[in-house]
């Protein structure tokens, strides 16, 4: 949806790819899982897909169970491990199925949203190129 939003926004292909990639960064950066997210960072991730999709995938492979059962935390340095476990992590990919369920319609929403303003995007421009 985001790949339609950006196609319907710019004129030319060069363009579209330019700002795909960026738009690709943009979209692991602001995830959370890369760094830990503050205060604006914090918020606007909300509305990233990306940020919802890696964690509907670290929920539905129960990502938190997996990292206790190979006892990572034990090996590494006290600093790392604490930097890699900590409390918002375990929110991030709770495995429950009232978050996967949020999750879920949290990026239907967003795809909506994308397709929304795409069409609107492509109707303005056809109605300038009548």
């Amino acid at each position: 949806m985001l790949g339609l939003l950006i196609s319907c926004s710019v004129k030319t292909q060069e363009l579209t790819l330019i700002f795909a990639i960026l738009f690709m960064m943009l979209q692991l950066i602001l995830s959370g899982v890369l760094l830990k997210l503050e205060n604006l960072a914090d918020k606007i991730s909300y509305f990233m897909i990306g940020r919802h999709a890696i964690s509907l995938f670290g929920t539905s492979t129960n990502l938190i169970s997996v990292l206790n059962k190979t006892k990572l935390h034990e090996k590494l340095d006290p600093s790392i491990s604490n930097l890699l476990f900590f409390d918002e992590t375990k929110q991030f990919f709770e495995y429950q199925k009232s978050h996967i369920y949020c999750i879920w319609t949290t990026l239907f929403c967003l795809s909506i949203i994308f397709i929304i303003i795409a069409m609107e995007s492509l109707n303005s421009k056809v109605m300038k190129n009548e």
